[in-house]
């Protein structure tokens, strides 16, 4: 995960925020995205990805693949109990798809598909890939391929037109493979934010597993 200049909007299913203002799913301003790339411009920090970042060294993997979450009260303080609790909800929710043998974990705390046919990785004048984390799920498209994905959301298409769109750049083998969650938090995030996180050079999209959608470029 690239800790730069990112963009959060509340996910469909709520639970942490990055930069933005929160905006819960049932009452999310059309100019979500706006606000978001607003708190940008104005220096404010990326709270999710230093979060991220400060919990990683305390995330433990156990014997049956799950992980635990375990920090000293003075790093919870500095990332914030509020967010820390958060975090942990996303850690319970990536141990479940362990259990449901939905994703494997390893020791050094990568977790991948159960399914790596479901995905591929090829490249452009960037990289598109999908990969998880233990913190959620990561989708990397070129420039190519995140200007394709900034038209079909600009012109109205649904989820299904998204989900076409990453399977054009290789990312899921089909449409139909694309993790669930994925392509509502990419709505979420919308297209001018997009475009605002990828600057022209590509973009990495981001989702943690209880559904908080965030971007930064590549």
């Amino acid at each position: 995960m690239k800790a730069v200049k990112c963009v959060a909007t509340t996910a469909v299913f709520a639970a942490m925020i990055g930069l933005a203002v929160p905006i819960t799913a049932e009452a999310a301003p059309q100019g979500s995205a706006i606000v978001a790339q607003s708190s940008v411009r104005t220096g404010q920090s990326a709270e999710l990805t230093k979060a991220v970042e400060a919990l990683t060294p305390y995330v433990h993997r156990q014997a049956d693949g799950t992980f635990q979450l375990v920090a000293p009260d003075r790093v919870v303080r500095a990332v914030g109990s509020s967010m820390y609790t958060k975090i942990a909800a996303s850690v319970q929710r990536v141990n479940a798809m362990i259990m449901a043998g939905e994703l494997v974990s390893d020791a050094s705390l990568a977790v991948r598909s159960s399914n790596p046919d479901a995905l591929s990785t090829r490249t452009m004048d960037g990289s598109n890939g999908l990969s998880f984390h233990w913190w959620g799920i990561e989708v990397d498209l070129d420039s190519y391929w995140t200007n394709k994905l900034v038209s079909v959301i600009n012109a109205g298409a649904g989820a299904a037109a998204v989900a076409a769109v990453l399977a054009g750049a290789g990312v899921i083998s089909s449409p139909g493979a694309v993790p669930a969650g994925v392509v509502s938090g990419i709505l979420w995030i919308g297209a001018s934010a997009i475009q605002f996180c990828s600057n022209s050079n590509g973009v990495s999209l981001y989702l943690t597993y209880t559904g908080v959608p965030w971007c930064s470029g590549q």
